[in-house]
């Protein structure tokens, strides 16, 4: 066994910056780690402070999550854990907001999830249930004046919700 085989695998979206890249931070000593986001030259540079997998994919190309997610397991020989971490808000007055922007919204941050967790369950069929899932975001804006902190708490419960699948 090689050097970190033993070590769990986690899959880490939107991992090019912010929240994602901490997360890979964090996670890099005690854990294989595979990020992925949009922006190359981000995810490169964060592979390179850390040692993880670095894919660039949009999570709403539902083949390209899932080949990843394949792909994870067929290198790494598991995957233990997802950080559904990849997240968009367009904030604006529910009567302002396009409807092509809530759309994108859902694309990202309801659909991407759950096709990451539909295709992490099918490479472990043993294992249905998706241990690491989870928000990141938090729940404290009562009384949202934008559609966006609502659509956040909204995401923040169906991604929470969908990881006890």
């Amino acid at each position: 066994m090689q050097a970190g085989e033993d070590k769990p695998v986690v899959i880490v979206t939107g991992g090019g910056s912010g929240i994602g890249a901490a997360v890979a931070e964090r996670l890099a000593n005690s854990h294989r780690v595979v990020i992925c986001g949009r922006r190359r030259n981000a995810l490169d540079a964060i592979a390179a402070r850390t040692g993880a997998d670095a894919v660039a994919l949009d999570v709403t190309d539902h083949a390209a999550a899932r080949e990843m997610v394949t792909h994870t397991v067929e290198r790494h020989g598991r995957l233990d854990g997802l950080v559904l971490n990849a997240g968009i808000i367009l904030s604006a007055s529910i009567a302002e907001l396009p409807i092509a922007d809530w759309d994108r919204q859902i694309a990202v941050n309801l659909t991407a999830p759950f096709v990451m967790t539909q295709a992490r369950a099918a490479t472990s069929p043993g294992q249905s249930r998706c241990r690491g899932c989870g928000e990141l975001g938090g729940r404290s804006a009562n009384r949202p004046r934008h559609l966006g902190l609502l659509g956040r708490q909204s995401w923040n419960q169906s991604v929470h919700q969908m990881s006890r699948l």
